[in-house]
């Protein structure tokens, strides 16, 4: 395991007056440059030279205020995270060496209406935690939750425009009314509680008159989320499952123009189908088995079916009776597409209801995915970036097009093969109109030089996908300097709105777009 006991060669000598103003301001237990705390969060799950010089544990805004303030008067960096689980993406890394701004402490659920269906969060809030808070008000709603960690944050999966299960998967359409710290330290809400009169309003409208500013502070480094309100929707009256099989990624290529008239008809709800190659779905059921001379013949040992291609969608239906409608319409239009096609009811498949992303549950099915080139096993506590766990994962929007789609197998599979790793390929419908596709590169820290065979598979196959048109919906640290260059102002108008509140630029410099 690495171990992060040498200081940075350009620590800078100003840090030692912001130190002592961040000790004076929080608390000696709150500033931490050495110990555990510190030298966990400089682990990531692949490698990078960025180095963090301190961690500071505001407990409120007040503080947040107070630590960015006295950045800004040293002129030293500070890059603020919520939970730190962006696995694959950086972790808890900052672009560039920086103070970090850990917000895990402030965990407070602040607001919570069960008629008018929200929640309002802290930063350190977690999927887990607002779960468990429905559950003991025996509430019936639920939070579109995520596949990756129970214990990543609300807010920081919002602020990187993650995206969840169901019909409010995509999560930054279905949250209003931040409370923002603006690098300068004075504080702004993107809603109405801006207003004194709007109490009532403030968590139910995502637009106050004027122009709109909640995206500003979403993959940005304008201002640090301190607060949000997130929409929860009714637990389903029925759920029922849509899986379907491919023989290969062409099958599944024409489907999507099927899947896109469904969406268009509002048979399939937005954001509901996703689909998986089978390298995807064994890492997260097995690890790589090392004993054979192929992938192809780690296939044959796997006890799901040899189709490389599935697609699942969950449906939120009222009644039953609603959902056998749905059932007869969408067996008719896909049964000539799909080899296999099944329909899960949860009357009659009760399990798909029971600790199921799809009702709003957490868990870690999914993590386990990361140890899928590790000769160990998972342990019992999963934490990629402290057990040297290897995760690349590059991002983009394809058009909901056959050719597009297939483009996009054709560019991941054969670059990342080319490299000498599996290709685990996913997508899911972000619209009618467009997916996300995502690659992840899977492979093992501890092995020599799969570190730097792992960044070139993801360069290459970054910088192909962008060559195509695919460009990404979200950046890592190694994709954050890969960007084609933008042909219009928008960058520059985003730099001066920085420099007007961030003259030094000590709030997360080299966060996406921005110096």
């Amino acid at each position: 395991m690495e171990k992060a006991t040498q200081r940075s060669v350009d620590r800078p000598v100003r840090l030692e007056g912001a130190l002592a103003a961040w000790r004076e301001a929080l608390g000696d237990g709150r500033v931490a440059e050495q110990g555990e705390v510190f030298e966990a969060a400089q682990w990531t799950t692949f490698a990078t030279p960025q180095r963090i010089w301190a961690v500071l544990f505001p407990v409120c805004r007040e503080e947040v205020q107070a630590c960015i303030q006295i950045a800004s008067r040293f002129e030293v960096p500070v890059y603020p995270i919520s939970r730190g689980k962006n696995w694959g993406l950086g972790s808890k890394l900052p672009p560039c060496d920086a103070v970090l701004l850990d917000l895990s402490r402030m965990d407070r659920i602040v607001d919570f209406d069960e008629e008018m269906a929200y929640i309002t969060v802290e930063p350190g809030v977690t999927f887990q935690q607002v779960y468990a808070f429905l559950q003991a008000q025996g509430s019936s709603l639920m939070l579109s939750v995520t596949g990756g960690s129970p214990y990543a944050s609300v807010i920081g999966n919002c602020a990187e425009r993650g995206d969840g299960v169901g019909p409010y998967g995509d999560r930054a359409e279905h949250t209003c009314d931040m409370e923002v710290v603006l690098p300068d330290g004075e504080v702004l809400y993107t809603g109405f509680s801006r207003y004194a009169e709007a109490s009532q309003i403030a968590p139910l409208s995502r637009w106050v008159p004027g122009p709109g500013i909640n995206e500003m502070f979403l993959q940005s480094s304008l201002g640090i989320i301190t607060r949000m309100t997130v929409w929860l929707m009714p637990k389903p009256a029925h759920l029922h499952l849509v899986w379907a099989t491919f023989r290969d990624g062409a099958h599944l290529a024409e489907a999507t123009e099927i899947f896109r008239r469904l969406m268009l008809q509002g048979v399939l709800p937005r954001n509901a189908m996703t689909m998986w190659n089978l390298y995807k779905i064994l890492a997260r059921k097995q690890q790589f088995p090392f004993a054979t001379q192929s992938a192809e013949e780690a296939f044959l040992l796997s006890s799901v079916p040899s189709e490389p291609w599935y697609a699942c969608a969950p449906l939120y239906y009222p009644s039953r009776e609603h959902a056998r409608v749905d059932r007869r319409y969408l067996l008719e239009q896909l049964e000539d597409h799909v080899h296999d096609l099944m329909f899960f009811d949860q009357e009659e498949h009760p399990e798909i209801v029971q600790n199921s992303l799809f009702v709003g549950v957490p868990t870690e099915e999914n993590i386990a995915s990361a140890y899928w080139r590790k000769s160990q096993p998972p342990p019992a506590q999963m934490d990629p970036d402290r057990d040297r766990c290897g995760v690349l994962w590059t991002c983009h929007v394809v058009p909901l097009q056959s050719t597009a789609v297939s483009r996009f197998m054709e560019i991941a599979e054969r670059i990342v093969l080319e490299h000498g790793l599996e290709p685990n390929l996913g997508l899911s419908c972000m619209s009618v109109r467009a997916m996300r596709v995502f690659v992840a590169l899977m492979y093992d820290r501890d092995t020599e030089g799969h570190d730097q065979k792992a960044m070139r598979c993801h360069d290459a196959v970054f910088s192909a996908l962008c060559a195509e048109g695919f460009l990404p919906y979200r950046l890592g640290l190694p994709s954050m300097s890969l960007m084609p260059a933008v042909t219009d102002q928008s960058t520059a108008f985003l730099d001066r709105i920085k420099s007007l509140f961030d003259p030094p630029h000590v709030l997360a410099p080299g966060r996406y777009t921005f110096r």
